[in-house]
Formats: C-alpha cells, sequence, structure tokens
C-alpha cells in the first residue's frame, strides 16, 4: 500500500512539475512577444521620416520677411 502511494505521489510532483513549467515557458513566450512588439514599434517610430510642419515654416518665412 506504501509503495502504491509513494507512486501516486511522484506521479502528482511530476505533473505539478509539468505544469509549473508550461507555466514558466507561457510567461517567457508572453514577455519575448511583448519585447519584440517594443522594440518594432520604436524602431518604427526612429525611422519614420520626420516631416517638416507648414506652421513652423511659414512662421519662420513671416519673419525674415
Amino acid at each position: 500500500m506504501r509503495k502504491k502511494n509513494r507512486m501516486k505521489l511522484k506521479k502528482a510532483e511530476e505533473i505539478l512539475s509539468r505544469e509549473k513549467q508550461r507555466q514558466r515557458n507561457a510567461f517567457l513566450n508572453i514577455a519575448t512577444a511583448l519585447t519584440l512588439t517594443t522594440l518594432i514599434g520604436l524602431s518604427i517610430i526612429a525611422l519614420a521620416p520626420v516631416r517638416k510642419s507648414n506652421t513652423v515654416s511659414s512662421d519662420l518665412e513671416s519673419e525674415s520677411n
């Protein structure tokens, strides 16, 4: 009987260990996805062309005249 209980306990510990590992993997996958999304977003912002504002340039032209 004790041997049977030990085997059940060992099996339960293995299942719990696998579930914990799955949760860690899911967390790492989410963290990786968020990091990559952030890096891509920042890269797009950094590489976006700087647009010249018409209001600023017209203000500068009126001051120079």
